[in-house]
């Protein structure tokens, strides 16, 4: 998978993939199998963010969040988030992802916290977070994170078959890339596996709504003599 070469943002970090990599383990294979986009679907949000569970995300299709996300699209989830089809607007409308989880007032601060955080990284194979808030469907209170559109994710591909030692050498490079940079900020991906790596605008990007600090807290005696 090759990254789109181009202007670099200012406080990017680089990517050190190589020029001239075809996008094959995502998006390329996916293409030849005649596969359709699933990406979000299996994308987790971090932690347990309250107890309520949604039973029929689908119903809040075509309501828009705030006055400004249009719920376009069902594309998956669970009982405790759900992704959607979105849009974000300007001069030229950008599609984008706009992720809900129930808001729970213990830890609905903490989390978007979180996202305002990782909305400032800028790295060539994180995925974007855009815009994060609250909001109300139904007089249900919900959280919601907007994040860059990705087509495909890796847990599309091991149902089918294995990775060849040479498509693991190229998805392990970006991905490392990505780990070092947000480890480097003090952070944690915290849900790293298959549906977590994607493939976005010709890259491989890792999820990004997952990523929170790391608490290091000195272990006790007993804990160093066990």
């Amino acid at each position: 998978m090759s990254g789109r070469r181009g202007a670099r943002r200012e406080g990017e970090t680089p990517s050190r993939q190589p020029a001239g990599r075809r996008r094959y383990i995502l998006s390329d294979w996916l293409a030849h199998m005649g596969g359709c986009s699933l990406t979000i679907a299996g994308m987790q949000t971090s932690g347990q963010t309250g107890t309520r569970m949604i039973r029929d995300w689908k119903q809040w299709e075509g309501q828009t969040v705030n006055g400004t996300f249009l719920l376009r699209q069902y594309l998956g989830g669970s009982a405790h988030s759900a992704v959607f089809l979105t849009e974000r607007r300007g001069r030229e409308p950008q599609r984008a992802v706009i992720k809900l989880i129930p808001a729970d007032p213990a830890t609905a601060g903490v989390q978007l916290s979180r996202w305002e955080a990782t909305a400032k990284l800028s790295h060539p194979h994180l995925l974007r977070l855009f815009e994060s808030g609250s909001c109300q469907l139904d007089r249900v209170v919900l959280l919601y994170v907007v994040m860059e559109h990705a087509e495909d994710n890796l847990a599309q591909i091991l149902p089918h078959r294995a990775l060849t030692p040479a498509e693991v050498r190229d998805l392990l490079e970006p991905a490392l890339d990505a780990l070092t940079f947000i480890h480097e900020k003090g952070l944690v991906h915290s849900r790293l596996k298959p549906s977590n790596v994607l493939a976005a605008q010709d890259q491989l990007k890792l999820s990004s709504d997952s990523a929170r600090t790391v608490s290091c807290r000195p272990r006790s005696r007993t804990a160093r003599s066990s």
